[in-house]
């Protein structure tokens, strides 16, 4: 699922968890922008992956929990960094829909919302099929999703081979 916000004249694409009912809150992924700050009344948390430094920092900003930590682009997320989010989101999406922001928003937040997904129950092959984005733009992102996805019981070895050989073809090695 995705919403769509025109902002100067283009686009822009927040990607959404799919809900189980309609009174269930929402993972919202999305580009860092105008549109996040102050955080949104109907936004009950924020995760940034644009912080300073590599640990995760849980503050508040605007009033309401904060979780920020800082990853490159072309760096993969750590396990503890994914650890952080999942815990953060699951501690919060009760009180309303949980948003998470990276530069552009479709590679290290949709990482954070599918590893959500994963932790839920719902698997990787489904969590992929039902986010509405498919997996991170990011093969260093991928990659990474793919790896945490394995060490957490996510998917099975044959899979993890297999979705490693796609990666690593798309990359050229």
């Amino acid at each position: 699922m995705f919403r769509t916000v025109k902002r100067d004249g283009q686009e822009i694409i927040y990607y959404i968890t799919p809900k189980k009912n309609k009174t269930e809150h929402e993972v919202i992924t999305g580009p860092m922008d105008e549109l996040c700050y102050p955080i949104r009344e109907d936004v009950s948390a924020m995760i940034s992956c644009l912080g300073e430094g590599e640990q995760s920092k849980e503050s508040t900003r605007d009033g309401k929990p904060f979780l920020s930590f800082s990853t490159q682009d072309f760096a993969p997320i750590t396990t503890w960094q994914y650890d952080d989010s999942i815990e953060f989101i699951k501690k919060h999406i009760k009180d309303g829909d949980v948003q998470v922001i990276c530069e552009e928003g479709y590679s290290r937040s949709v990482s954070i919302a599918l590893a959500y997904l994963m932790s839920t129950g719902m698997g990787y092959e489904k969590a992929i099929k039902n986010f509405g984005h498919g997996l991170p733009s990011c093969l260093v992102h991928q990659w990474g999703l793919v790896g945490y996805a394995h060490k957490k019981g996510y998917i099975d070895d044959k899979k993890y081979k297999s979705e490693m050989a796609k990666i690593n073809k798309a990359r050229g090695s």
